[in-house]
């Protein structure tokens, strides 16, 4: 980024960019702020389609572009129109605060709200058991049972390295490196610990547990969950849930939870409750 013109600025305590050459220049210095790659990847899709879509630079676009490019992704699925209009907004906002654009066209731009259909992805104890047991491997059942005991995204479980297991008397636990690079340790049982030394054969201690991509871990689950007969499009993420929805059956504490998932608050774990509820309000009904 040497040869970026760019001007900077103290602002209200930030250090503020408020001169870029082009729009190439100011995306990529959007993209720097995301910390996860896997978003720049997506983000970078997303841009693209919308700069391919007006045909115009961001300094030209204005509101009734933005309106038009909501209406040609209506056809997607609520959750992908809302991914797509939050990056865009986003862009537009940096674009924005940073001085690069005079004003902010995509500030009155909503995103629809998709139905939560959290209660939908969440499996059983029964499903996780039937999942884990039609693994024919070590390793495949050492993956599904790390995805569900740790509550881990697949992305935090196949970056995972050998040095990040840790075995104590009682427990063994491993670090996560989650979402804005920050880590979290979370407990396993000694029982998957000594599954996972079983699959680790002359590994160094930098490698990863699990060398796979995330597209073959979820092949594998995929697979899986198809030989144990679940019929759902099942995800690596359902364990997830899965891990979370389970543990607060179980009476465990909102706030422990909260912490193992790596969530930022506890109303994203409150969700958890609110989808399997143990009463409603219509069981004090009488009529109906």
């Amino acid at each position: 980024m040497a040869d970026l013109a760019i001007r900077r600025e103290i602002n209200a305590g930030e250090e503020m960019v408020v001169n870029a050459n082009d729009d190439h220049q100011l995306i990529g210095l959007w993209l720097a702020t995301k910390r996860n790659g896997l978003t720049v990847d997506q983000y970078s899709r997303i841009v693209r389609g919308f700069l391919e879509f007006t045909g115009k630079r961001l300094r030209s676009t204005r509101l009734d572009d933005m309106v038009a490019y909501t209406e040609s992704i209506g056809h997607l699925r609520l959750s992908t129109q809302a991914q797509r209009i939050a990056c865009i907004k986003s862009l537009f906002g940096f674009a924005h605060k940073v001085g690069y654009t005079r004003v902010n066209v995509a500030a009155t731009i909503r995103a629809p709200r998709a139905k939560d259909t959290l209660n939908e992805r969440i499996l059983t104890e029964e499903q996780v058991l039937r999942v884990i047991l039609a693994a024919t491997n070590q390793r495949d059942a050492a993956l599904v049972r790390m995805l569900y005991r740790s509550g881990g995204r697949i992305s935090e479980i196949v970056t995972a390295t050998w040095a990040d297991l840790i075995e104590k008397p009682k427990f063994g636990q491993v670090t996560l490196l989650g979402k804005g690079g920050k880590t979290r340790t979370v407990q396993l049982p000694l029982d998957l610990i000594a599954l996972l030394h079983q699959i680790k054969g002359d590994a160094a201690p930098e490698d990863r547990i699990f060398p796979i991509s995330r597209q073959r871990a979820w092949t594998i689950v995929k697979r899986l969950a198809k030989q144990a007969g679940i019929t759902e499009k099942l995800s690596p993420h359902w364990f997830r849930h899965a891990h979370a929805t389970h543990a607060l059956d179980h009476d465990a504490p909102l706030s422990l939870v909260s912490a193992t998932l790596g969530h930022s608050g506890l109303e994203i774990t409150g969700r958890y409750i609110h989808n399997r509820p143990d009463e409603s309000s219509g069981d004090y009904l009488t009529v109906g």
